[in-house]
């Protein structure tokens, strides 16, 4: 068991989130956390392929080739390929949820330059009233405040949204969570707008693959004799056989 230790231990290392670098001279989480870098999985170090979750940094082993992984709504990152990370945001409205992401090079600075730029380009009005939002897609708060349009902040750590403590201006873009109510600013690398009266449960969780809505069609079969029958269907189709009434048969007769 020892030796399986020290391998695990190998894997380990010290990163800084912001530079992408390695710090070797930080060996423990401790030290590491307090230097303000992430103990992670060295997704560098493996010799092949890994399928690497950006939201939470994690490698996942289950999945061993690209399509797997793709499909599990995680990146496929060859061999010597240098992690990049992505910022989104997330609107929650009564009749949809719209997503906006932005890869980390063009990134703006903080969460009311996220909103600016991804109510731009999903096209979604937006009211803001002496530094508060108001509206977003003409869905205006109620003057007796029964709800309000709050922002949200995706906890990596703990695998939730939670409300962030500071306004959008104090909430930095960055993969470093944070969001404790005397620090001067919050961080985070998802953000959601939704409702106060959200269930903070039901905002589309950070790089889950989206599921449209699936279709439905039929077909009718005519069988002119008894007999073993099989049919080919595309992957991720499904077949529900529904029993058609015909004259003569009693329905009755079950039972």
């Amino acid at each position: 068991e020892g030796h399986e230790e020290e391998g695990q231990k190998e894997d380990l290392v010290c990163h800084d989130m912001r530079t992408h670098e390695n710090h070797d001279e930080y060996t423990n989480e401790a030290d590491c956390e307090a230097a303000g870098h992430s103990w992670m999985e060295d997704a560098h170090g493996d010799d092949g392929p890994v399928c690497h979750d950006e939201a939470t940094h994690e490698n996942h082993d289950e999945y061993t080739n690209e399509a797997d992984c793709e499909a599990a709504g995680h990146h496929w990152m060859e061999s010597g390929e240098e992690e990049h990370h992505h910022f989104a945001m997330t609107v929650v409205l009564d009749d949809a949820t719209h997503h906006f992401e932005v890869e980390e090079d063009e990134a703006p600075d903080n969460a009311s330059g996220m909103m600016d730029a991804g109510m731009a380009a999903l096209n979604l009005s937006l009211v803001i009233e002496s530094g508060m939002v108001m509206s977003i897609a003409g869905d205006r708060s109620p003057d007796d405040w029964s709800w309000y349009w709050q922002l949200h902040l995706w906890n990596g750590s703990s695998g939730a949204w939670e409300a962030s403590n500071k306004g959008s201006d104090d909430v930095i873009l960055g993969e470093d969570f944070s969001n404790a109510g005397d620090d001067p600013n919050s961080e985070a690398m998802f953000i959601a707008w939704a409702k106060n009266t959200t269930d903070d449960s039901t905002i589309p969780v950070p790089g889950e693959p989206e599921h449209e809505d699936e279709g439905m069609g039929f077909v009718g079969l005519h069988v002119e004799e008894e007999g073993d029958y099989g049919i080919a269907l595309p992957a991720g189709v499904s077949l529900h056989i529904l029993e058609a009434g015909h004259e003569g048969h009693d329905h009755g007769d079950h039972g």
